[in-house]
């Protein structure tokens, strides 16, 4: 089995064109305010603090349904939570971020540090509200 779903090719399924730069820029500032500290400047995370956004499958899907989520709502650990991290549940953002601020900051995770997805807009931050 895993030697077939290793020949598959992969479903890059169907992303939006990457964010306009101001955008982008706008979606940094809302990081470096209230995501950094956890998740890193450079946004591989750390055993104590956060997990990695660089490279992360949730970042990047398809459908950024789940990372919109996870913004608005917070996330919560998985019990026992894992061994090898010391990490604390992440708080939600919905009360404190605008459609606008959550689509702007997930434009900007889904595009930096080499990740590969597409803008993300108010009205999907809206949907998921």
């Amino acid at each position: 089995m895993a030697i077939y779903l290793k020949s598959l090719s992969p479903n890059e399924g169907e992303l939006r064109s990457p964010a306009r730069a101001e955008v982008l820029q706008a979606g940094e500032s809302v990081y470096s305010v209230n995501c950094g500290t956890c998740h890193q400047p450079d946004g591989l995370g750390a055993e104590d603090s956060g997990p990695r956004l660089a490279g992360s499958l949730v970042v990047q899907a398809s459908n950024p349904a789940s990372l919109i989520n996870s913004i608005l709502y917070g996330t919560q650990l998985t019990n026992p939570a894992p061994p090898t991290h010391a990490w604390r549940p992440m708080d939600a953002y919905g009360d404190k971020l605008s459609d606008e601020e959550v689509a702007a900051l997930a434009s900007y995770l889904r595009s930096a540090w080499n990740n590969k997805g597409g803008e993300v807009t108010a009205e999907q931050v809206a949907k998921q509200r």
